[in-house]
């Protein structure tokens, strides 16, 4: 689970060539601008999510 800035960050190193793609490279970006007081961390949460979702770990379809 993500819940920390960092926790992001050691996900994002440990998924190795996967965080190439351009959802985590943009979600890597984010959480450095979030460290560093000048980005939105709603904005990370969004990307990390969309990142996510695009390497099939989160499903957002609803059943029903």
């Amino acid at each position: 689970m993500i819940r920390t800035l960092k926790d992001g960050a050691a996900y994002a190193q440990s998924i190795g060539e996967r965080v190439n793609r351009n959802a985590w490279q943009s979600a890597v970006r984010k959480m450095i601008a979030a460290a560093e007081g000048d980005g939105d961390l709603e904005a990370v949460r969004d990307q990390i999510m969309l990142a996510l979702m695009l390497d099939g770990k989160m499903d957002f379809r609803r059943s029903g």
